[in-house]
């Protein structure tokens, strides 16, 4: 049971952490000082950077956040907020692994979300697919 509380914890500490992310790249554009910044926090977070998220290959990315025990459906789909926000500032590669996840999100039989379809369909356009 302590187990239990300690994992959902995690997770909403991850959650929040995501949240205030995705708040602060929404507010302004990144400066590079600001995208080390991130950089950083996700670091710390998560235990990856931008740079080492776009290193892993697509079939392991998802697999790879899962096995940290720090996300559920939500704190995926608000990863994959912030690395599109990211990717619409600085960092192009980055919504390949946005839709990655929100992919992930489509198939693993969770609840449908119109606003999710919506974020896939504009990366998809963005991006030319």
């Amino acid at each position: 049971m302590e187990q239990r509380d300690h994992l959902e914890k995690q997770i909403e500490a991850m959650g929040q952490f995501l949240a205030r992310l995705f708040s602060k790249l929404a507010s302004k554009d990144l400066a590079a000082t600001e995208s080390n910044d991130v950089n950083r926090e996700l670091k710390e977070e998560l235990g990856f950077d931008v740079d080492e998220l776009l290193q892993m290959t697509e079939e392991d990315f998802v697999p790879t956040l899962l096995d940290t025990g720090k996300f559920d459906a939500d704190n995926l789909e608000k990863l994959a907020d912030v690395l599109a926000e990211v990717a619409r500032q600085n960092e192009k590669d980055l919504y390949t692994r946005a839709l990655l996840i929100y992919d992930y999100l489509e198939q693993s039989g969770g609840v449908y979300s119109i606003a999710r379809n919506a974020k896939i369909n504009a990366i998809r356009i963005l991006r030319g697919v």
